[in-house]
């Protein structure tokens, strides 16, 4: 027969006789990694920046393209 202090050293070093305890603070669970989300890119506008005359040009000529295309439907 084992004198209690070897079977307690015994024990330790076996994985199989490991208390609750220690069993439960080796599982602990991973953390999930966050996604990181995208940046969605902002597409130039035309018409934007420029002479302050040929801005508004432009606006005026896509304004009457609009209407153009109002008109053929």
């Amino acid at each position: 027969m084992q004198s209690p202090v070897l079977a307690a050293i015994s024990s330790s070093l076996n994985p199989s006789h490991r208390s609750s305890m220690e069993k439960k603070k080796k599982k602990k669970k991973k953390k999930k990694k966050k996604k990181k989300k995208k940046k969605k890119r902002r597409r130039k506008g035309h018409g934007c920046g420029g002479e302050e005359e040929e801005r508004k040009k432009m606006i005026q000529r896509k304004r009457r393209k609009g209407q153009r295309k109002k008109e053929r439907r």
